[in-house]
């Protein structure tokens, strides 16, 4: 017999781990059982979750840009407390895509100077602060590859910080404190206190 799904009692579900591949501590993750309708919505609002933590970090998408097109060596500075607003509802309904890949805008690499393979750099990623064709870089194929492994980095160890959260918002639901039909606001405050991050939740 299958299991039931934790948040909906459906059957057929399927095992959900809490912590993403790239989480340190994704071999050690808490996990659920989840149907696929639930596992879907649960993916967007973790997604949002991580969208809206990264835009706050917008600095930090200036720093990896200027280390990398400029080699200086500034600080990569998290944010310790912060808050993000969201309605469960419209989180899930939300659609998210890319238009294209942007104009380039010089004929010629802006870090080795290469004139083949030029692609287009967005400074601020797209999915997470929408579509902006004003900020954008011509880099080669090689150079454009190796500065979006440092901003991945860089988005891995902010992200790693707080992956608390994703375990916060799944007890949300299965507690009954918020559900994927919610239409309210709310807000989830992040404390940093003695080496660690706290969640707590706000209905507004």
């Amino acid at each position: 017999m299958s299991p039931s799904c934790d948040l909906c009692g459906k059957e057929s579900a399927s095992i959900y781990f809490i912590f993403e591949k790239w989480s340190s501590e994704s071999k050690n993750s808490p996990y659920c059982f989840l149907c696929d309708e639930c596992r879907k919505k649960l993916i967007l609002l973790t997604k949002y979750f991580k969208n809206r933590t990264l835009y706050l970090h917008r600095n930090n998408y200036d720093t990896i840009n200027d280390n990398f097109l400029n080699e200086e060596k500034k600080e990569i500075v998290l944010k310790r407390t912060f808050f993000i607003n969201f309605n469960p509802l419209r989180v899930i309904s939300a659609s998210n895509y890319k238009n294209g890949n942007g104009i380039l805008k010089k004929d010629a690499c802006a870090l080795c100077g290469s004139r083949d393979n030029l692609t287009t750099h967005h400074r601020y990623k797209r999915s997470v602060f929408g579509e902006n064709n004003d900020r954008v870089i011509t880099l080669c194929e090689e150079c454009h590859k190796n500065l979006e492994n440092e901003i991945r980095k860089m988005e891995i160890y902010i992200l790693d910080e707080i992956r608390g959260i994703y375990l916060f918002l799944y007890k949300l639901l299965f507690f009954k404190k918020i559900n994927f039909e919610d239409y309210k606001y709310y807000t989830i405050f992040i404390h940093y206190k003695e080496g660690r991050y706290y969640f707590i939740l706000k209905n507004n």
